[in-house]
């Protein structure tokens, strides 16, 4: 039988994303209400009390997050992208230090070309 021993973390605050998603825009959710996950969907949560999992939901929810994805995650087709467990810990996550930042951009000192560069990806 398979241990169960995460179930409490259904009841924390959490990031929740499916591994099944979207190229262009990345679909990633923060779950207050304590609801639980299908089969197909991670969870994130903050084991450490240190972690702020909002200012994680922030970077992750992301242009900048998503641009990364689509360097290293297999792709779906013409439009989907695979957010496995693999791929979505490889991202190099800001140092916390800038609490009040205006934008994801801001946070890893992008210059202006690399900002144009990601946005246009988008487009």
């Amino acid at each position: 039988m398979r241990s169960c021993a995460y179930m409490d973390d259904f009841n924390k605050q959490k990031i929740v994303y499916s591994e099944t998603n979207n190229q262009k825009n990345t679909k990633i959710a923060l779950d207050s209400n304590s609801y639980c996950t299908d089969k197909t969907c991670f969870i994130l949560v903050a084991n450490n009390y240190n972690i702020d999992i909002e200012y994680i939901y922030k970077v992750l929810s992301s242009s900048v997050f998503s641009f990364y994805m689509n360097l290293i995650s297999p792709l779906l087709g013409d439009s989907g992208i695979s957010l496995t467990k693999e791929s979505v810990i490889k991202f190099p996550l800001a140092k916390q230090g800038l609490k009040n930042f205006n934008n994801v951009f801001e946070l890893y000192s992008l210059n202006d070309k690399e900002k144009e560069f990601i946005v246009k990806y988008f487009e």
